[in-house]
């Protein structure tokens, strides 16, 4: 009996000692969590504290304060939001359920939103918060993200800005300088309706780059690759065809304002075509296959476009590549939507077939914009130059949700929302197809 007495005792005395060890691990660990939320939200007035100093102006306010790490969590559109439109801000992380929007001006939480994780991405929608101001977004464990606004006419701002660079950019290049001028003139050619200045406006911006393109033609027609350092780089077929295509298309959209500069493009494309035909004959189906042969197929489709020569129109739809690998190369893309645009007659059963596979690729394309977009690597160039042509096509003529939230995804990714936190507007050959997105909102 003494030692069943005895066990029970030690078997209460260890009970007892468990619930006391249990109570005081309870209560260590909601005191490291309310000192390191303090922390936290000390941390958070400090950053308030440091933006508001009456010494740094907005251009200094871009870094944020980070709790770990060298690069925002917190990715958002660095030039900003309209007022109306969608928000969303993408995370890098899985540490937070839950995000604030808080107002630069007051320090105060303006909004709380839920952080929904996807298989590929986290993103947090704030299209609520439609008062015109400064703000960030704050998060207990990933921090802050860079300072952006709201306002009305955010886009049609960026749009000029860009535009402006692309007047006064250093030119080197014609294979970059033909996309950022054809990138301009689809958004001339898609959106001028809806364009509050004068469209000529466009027009002139771009023009010399279009002077600059000419001064690299030779008498036989031949185009030299760029200038470095000084010195013109050589005549080469791709970029003689790029340049055909280019001032063809500049020809056609500028023969309302200066009929008589819009006839020296004209000129300058055919004879450029005449160098091409010289050098080497565009092969046609059965034949071997050159390697300027997308460059040549686009120079045809816009002279085409340009002309309505049935010469150029067979040797469009002669060599046209039906596969889906034809959406792979922008120069291809830039055919496709050349000849399914043209004012002339085409062949209705390629048009059916090409526009079938363009929407099916644009929805392929929408899902991974949609998806993943701040995850996608800036050096893939030709994905990046390609895509925004391809969803903004497909909304023109089949209007859907799916592309339109793809659209946006592409605009806040090159303003900002990715990874490397950075705006392609600084990224050289990117201006083109910034402009072109940035006109889909005007």
């Amino acid at each position: 009996m003494i030692k069943i007495k005895k066990s029970k005792e030690f078997l209460n005395r260890s009970k007892s000692q468990f619930f006391q060890f249990l109570f005081l691990l309870i209560g260590i660990t909601v005191l490291f969590t309310t000192e390191d939320w303090r922390y936290k939200e000390g941390k958070k007035r400090e950053y308030l504290e440091q933006i508001k100093r009456p010494t740094q102006g907005m251009e200094e306010l871009k870094e944020p304060w980070l709790l770990e790490g060298d690069a925002p969590k917190v990715l958002i559109n660095h030039v900003g939001y309209e007022e109306g439109g969608e928000k969303t801000a993408y995370f890098l992380g899985t540490e937070d359920r839950n995000f604030q929007v808080i107002s630069y001006e007051t320090g105060e939480a303006v909004f709380t939103g839920v952080i929904e994780y996807k298989e590929k991405t986290a993103i947090g929608d704030f299209s609520q918060v439609k008062e015109p101001g400064c703000y960030f977004i704050w998060t207990k464990n990933m921090g802050s993200s860079y300072l952006f606004s709201i306002d009305t006419g955010i886009y049609e701002n960026e749009a000029r800005k860009i535009l402006d660079k692309i007047e006064k950019r250093q030119r080197k290049d014609t294979g970059v300088e033909t996309k950022v001028l054809t990138d301009c003139l689809l958004a001339y050619f898609y959106f001028q309706e809806r364009m509050e200045t004068e469209e000529s406006s466009i027009l002139e911006k771009i023009k010399p780059g279009i002077d600059w393109l000419l001064s690299l033609q030779e008498e036989d027609g031949g185009v030299h690759q760029g200038i470095e350092g000084g010195i013109k780089k050589g005549v080469s077929s791709e970029s003689t065809g790029r340049f055909a295509a280019t001032l063809a298309m500049f020809s056609q959209a500028y023969r309302d304002y200066n009929k008589e500069y819009s006839e020296e493009c004209k000129k300058a494309a055919l004879l450029a075509w005449n160098f091409l035909e010289n050098y080497h004959p565009l092969v046609l189906s059965g034949e071997k296959v050159l390697k300027d042969e997308e460059e040549r197929r686009w120079a045809a489709a816009q002279l085409y476009n340009l002309t309505g020569s049935p010469i150029y129109r067979r040797l469009v739809e002669e060599t046209m590549d039906m596969g889906k690998e034809a959406y792979g190369k922008e120069e291809n893309v830039y055919s496709i939507l050349s000849y399914l645009t043209a004012k002339h007659p085409i062949d209705i059963e390629m048009c059916t077939n090409l526009m079938g596979r363009l929407l099916t690729e644009a929805s392929s394309v929408s899902r991974k914009w949609s998806e993943m977009n701040h995850e996608m690597d800036k050096g893939d160039r030709e994905r990046l130059y390609r895509e925004p042509l391809l969803l903004m096509y497909a909304q023109y003529v089949a209007p859907s949700k799916q592309y339109e939230t793809a659209i946006k995804a592409q605009i806040d990714y090159f303003l900002g929302c990715n990874k490397d936190n950075v705006r392609f507007l600084e990224i050289d050959g990117m201006e083109g197809v910034l402009y072109f997105l940035l006109n889909y909102k005007m």
